[in-house]
């Protein structure tokens, strides 16, 4: 996959899931703080997928979206098996599963990042995935398209959630 392949398809995975998000979490009342999450997630969580990595993000944010309902494995599990990120954020609203910080919904970004960018194989669990991610040089390798596609996400959704009053 060349490098022009790799950003071409780390914007329309982008774009595909800032379209869902704004699909499933609109401009309704009761979805605010879920927006403000998810705009915040997508602001902060950069800075450290650069500085610490991809198994280190993605093992916080599992960590951040487990509760006393569930935990974050079996949640962001979710985006394993489903086809489209819309489907991922639908399953986990109407479940009631999706925090106000929105972990969840930016975890499951990325492990479809992660899966669609040709990083991970055939990975099970999220378990299998932080696993694939350890070994040899995978991490490395899936840092760098991560980066690429945090960096999308975050002017995507900036562009397009608004600004929480008092930021």
């Amino acid at each position: 996959m060349s490098s022009v392949q790799v950003r071409d398809g780390v914007l329309d995975l982008a774009v595909e899931c800032i379209t869902a998000f704004n699909k499933v979490f609109g401009d309704r009342d009761g979805d605010k703080e879920v927006r403000s999450g998810f705009r915040s997630r997508c602001r902060d969580m950069l800075t450290d997928l650069y500085y610490n990595g991809s198994t280190y993000v993605l093992s916080y944010i599992l960590s951040k979206s487990s509760d006393k309902n569930e935990t974050g494995l079996s949640k962001l599990g979710i985006a394993l098996g489903s086809n489209s990120i819309e489907d991922v954020f639908r399953k986990l609203k109407e479940s009631g599963k999706v925090s106000n910080e929105a972990y969840e919904l930016y975890g499951a970004c990325l492990v479809k990042a992660l899966i669609k960018l040709s990083t991970i194989s055939k990975a099970g669990t999220l378990i299998d995935v932080i696993n694939q991610l350890n070994a040899g040089n995978a991490e490395l390798l899936a840092d760098n398209k991560l980066l690429l596609f945090a960096v999308q996400l975050k002017r995507l959704a900036e562009a397009s959630i608004e600004k929480p009053t008092g930021d």
